[in-house]
């Protein structure tokens, strides 16, 4: 998936070559992120912001009814979203 995944993204975005890392550097720059996160990073800025109770969810998926559904997986090659996407939750008290 993921080699199908960096071809996707070598041609939609007209990359100079099929690489990881030109991927990665390419959606950083070009969608204005400052970092990038891993799950066990996310889990601690947040917690280190006050959040408990951090559980991490599909996509789509939530034990809160208004958090569901929200990403339309159909604007990407099937399973593509999936793989760029993590979703934590948690409870700032």
């Amino acid at each position: 998936m993921q080699e199908s995944y960096i071809k996707w993204a070598t041609d939609a975005f007209v990359l100079p070559y099929a690489d990881a890392v030109v991927v990665i550097n390419n959606f950083v720059r070009d969608w204005g992120h400052r970092f990038i996160y891993d799950v066990p990073t996310l889990r601690t800025a947040l917690a280190h912001a006050g959040f408990t109770d951090i559980t991490q969810y599909e996509l789509n998926r939530s034990d809160a009814v208004a958090l569901r559904g929200l990403e339309n997986e159909a604007r990407m090659p099937g399973g593509f979203l999936r793989l760029e996407t993590m979703t934590l939750e948690g409870t700032r008290r």
